[in-house]
């Protein structure tokens, strides 16, 4: 699974939490054919999007339900931050002495404990009680209406040469809500051509934040190892087909390594991911380059012209 020049597979495996070991539906051989279409699962936050919104989603239900101010949002964040860099900070090994995957990976699950408490905190504000799924797909087609939210270039255009090829796809996503997300995507016409999701969602009576079900119950999905336990609910449902993993962060690491080819969204070479990914064994091409199994690509437009979509089809 995780095989950088300047490890063994032998050595990862050894030192890789059981979660990320080699499951039996992967990775297959890069230039493998079994005849069957490929699952295309994609991260939203960073990826179909240019930024992370879930800054956005909390200030837009607040400005439309008018119930908390701006600056309760701000506490919150406030208060992550803090115990993002505590964590950082003390964690050993530091960033600099995690140069494998496991090491890493290991350090991005540590992190729960701090999305936990970030998430307690959102939950006890009570921000989101009330909100209905319909006010949600509505505030997040707003977003991108007013220009608060920005799709990459040629999102649709990709889309539509998927599902023209008659190829799967599948949405993973730490966002908060999937309705915020679907609203982003457009209406039914757009968001409704991704097959498979697994998202979080806002439980509006209660004002709680859920977990899609089956991944870990209803716990809310925050780190690289419930993407890629989510990640790998979708690809076992899709008796053994080849699988493309398309993300932007760290949080998408594992399904990245995992996948039979990772394609990182960055806007240069110098994005958090690829920096990480180097680090840890990695060196990740521009897609154009030619085949490779990471690669990465600036926006959807990229994508579609550097060929990447072709060599897929040797994956099938």
């Amino acid at each position: 699974m995780f095989s950088p020049a300047a490890l063994s597979q032998q050595t990862v495996q050894a030192n890789t939490p059981t979660i990320y070991q080699t499951s039996n539906y992967g990775p297959v051989s890069y230039l493998q054919n079994n005849n069957m279409a490929p699952l295309i699962v994609l991260d939203f936050d960073g990826t179909i999007t240019k930024q992370d919104t879930i800054d956005s989603l909390a200030l837009a239900v607040i400005e439309h339900r008018g119930e908390h101010t701006p600056k309760t949002w701000d506490d919150i964040v406030d208060a992550w931050l803090d115990d993002h860099n505590r964590h950082v900070a003390t964690y050993v090994p530091s960033q600099a002495d995690r140069t494998d995957p496991a090491s890493e990976l290991a350090f991005l699950e540590s992190l729960k404990v701090v999305e936990n408490a970030s998430i307690a905190r959102v939950d006890e504000s009570n921000i989101f009680k009330g909100a209905s799924a319909e006010e949600l797909m509505k505030l997040g087609n707003e977003a991108v209406q007013k220009g608060v939210v920005k799709l990459r270039d040629g999102w649709k255009g990709f889309l539509g040469e998927l599902n023209g090829r008659g190829w799967e796809t599948g949405l993973v996503s730490i966002n908060w809500s999937k309705h915020w997300v679907r609203g982003c995507l457009g209406g039914e016409e757009d968001w409704g051509r991704v097959e498979k999701w697994m998202t979080n969602e806002v439980e509006g009576e209660k004002g709680v934040l859920v977990g899609p079900g089956g991944v870990g119950g209803y716990e809310v999905m925050m780190t690289a190892r419930d993407k890629l336990e989510a990640t790998r609910q979708l690809v076992e449902a899709t008796e053994e087909k080849a699988w493309v993993y398309v993300g932007d962060s760290t949080t998408d690491l594992a399904c990245l390594l995992e996948a039979n080819m990772g394609i990182v969204m960055a806007d240069d070479e110098q994005s958090k991911l690829l920096r990480t990914l180097r680090r840890v064994g990695f060196e990740v091409q521009r897609a154009a380059e030619g085949p490779a199994r990471l690669v990465w690509v600036k926006d959807f437009d990229e994508l579609l012209s550097s060929g990447v979509l072709d060599r897929v089809q040797k994956l099938s």
